[in-house]
């Protein structure tokens, strides 16, 4: 793996370090909120033969994909090897005929195939990246996805007003603190992601929100 970004190396170190606390940490702040949006629409996916995973940390994502799609293969992509070796672990005991590779990468500089997958899956993970960064990355992940292809995207929203709006700045809050702390990192508010996957023309076919209005689960289809 090379370190084209020299915050790369602070980011997998933190990484590293929460690997084994991570899923505990997760049921701490949000209980089965994050598992349960997670897990949401993939019975909705459309089909695949072969999916690329960014991020998806101690694999519990992609064990659970390759359940349901047993004959899907992926391609999954984390920049902590500690991740992945936890990913490694779940994946071991089986469960799904399609093949799954790991890979040790930053994705910021990652070179993939174009037009080699039939879906990408963005869950929990686009929220690590400030919108500059998105604006100049997001075309590039979306060209490895075949026209008709899809995103599969889960992540945070800020709720409009009310309680909820106070318990969704509070709790992004923290959990950015928290990890710039631990990984350095950079991004210190929430994009508004809709907004941006509508500059990138592309189709919302079914989303659920979840939380009091903190988490956004949505299937988007590529042009």
């Amino acid at each position: 793996m090379t370190h084209d970004h020299p915050e790369a190396t602070e980011a997998e170190n933190g990484y590293d370090r929460l690997s084994r606390w991570y899923q505990s940490l997760e049921r701490m702040l949000f209980g089965s909120a994050l598992t349960r949006a997670r897990y949401q629409l993939l019975d909705r996916l459309p089909q695949a033969d072969r999916l690329l995973v960014f991020g998806d940390g101690d694999g519990r994502l992609t064990r659970e994909i390759s359940r349901r799609r047993p004959d899907c293969s992926m391609v999954s992509v984390d920049l902590s090897s500690e991740m992945l070796r936890l990913q490694r672990q779940r994946l071991s005991g089986g469960g799904g005929h399609g093949s799954i590779e790991l890979i040790h990468a930053d994705v910021r500089s990652i070179n993939l195939d174009p037009k080699d997958f039939d879906g990408i899956v963005l869950v929990f993970f686009l929220d690590c990246f400030r919108r500059a960064e998105l604006e100049e990355l997001l075309p590039l992940w979306l060209a490895t996805v075949k026209s008709g292809g899809f995103v599969y995207f889960v992540d945070f929203i800020m709720p409009e007003a009310g309680w909820r709006a106070v318990r969704g700045r509070f709790m992004l809050s923290l959990m950015h603190c928290f990890f710039r702390w631990q990984t350095g990192l950079e991004n210190r508010r929430l994009v508004d992601f809709t907004e941006l996957f509508k500059t990138l023309r592309l189709e919302c076919m079914v989303e659920h929100v979840s939380s009091h209005g903190l988490i956004r689960s949505a299937i988007y289809r590529v042009s």
